[in-house]
């Protein structure tokens, strides 16, 4: 793990590139008690309809996120977790890429770090997608390393009504962030 240092003492949000099925399960444990705080991801609601994931993702109190239709409970969900002095995960391209590269970021990262006012830090998985990408079943063995950025603080638009090309603006800062961790081009 390179730049620990980089993570801030306040409540935050950790966004990282997703490529391969054992992201979680790698990093889970790394973020799970980092100085006295949990990390606690956000999974999309077809995981726990899977037989198989729906037992890790309640073990580690993954909170759900239908994708199409985010509600209020979900919101307050994490308006709870970040409240409480704890570190929000989010997998902000929202599905494994299937050859490693960086997909268009969604948008509601950037929501929820305006929402909850609490910074981004960008972190880069790299060599994870080596280990079991998209559609693969068996593990190889390969060097991990996870690259911690710096936090993307945001209180400059705190309290204002941002237009949608601004939102995506953030949004394409934190993958540009994510991308320059992982050594690519963010090209969205």
């Amino acid at each position: 793990m390179r730049n620990y240092d980089n993570l801030p003492a306040e409540p935050y949000i950790m966004a990282f590139n997703h490529v391969s099925y054992l992201d979680w399960f790698i990093i889970y444990p790394f973020f799970n008690k980092i100085k006295d705080k949990r990390i606690i991801f956000i999974g999309k609601k077809r995981l726990f309809e899977h037989r198989l994931f729906k037992h890790f993702m309640e073990y580690a109190n993954v909170i759900c996120v239908d994708q199409e239709k985010v509600n209020k409970a979900f919101l307050v969900q994490v308006r709870k977790i970040l409240k409480e002095g704890n570190i929000l995960g989010i997998f902000p391209e929202g599905t494994r890429s299937e050859d490693g590269k960086l997909l268009k970021g969604q948008s509601g990262i950037t929501r929820l770090a305006l929402m909850n006012k609490v910074p981004v830090v960008p972190v880069g998985l790299n060599g994870f997608y080596d280990i079991l990408p998209k559609g693969k079943k068996i593990p190889r063995i390969h060097k991990l390393v996870i690259d911690i950025g710096e936090p993307i603080y945001l209180d400059q638009y705190y309290g204002k009504k941002l237009a949608e090309n601004e939102i995506e603006s953030i949004t394409r800062l934190i993958m540009t962030q994510i991308g320059q961790l992982t050594h690519q081009e963010y090209n969205y």
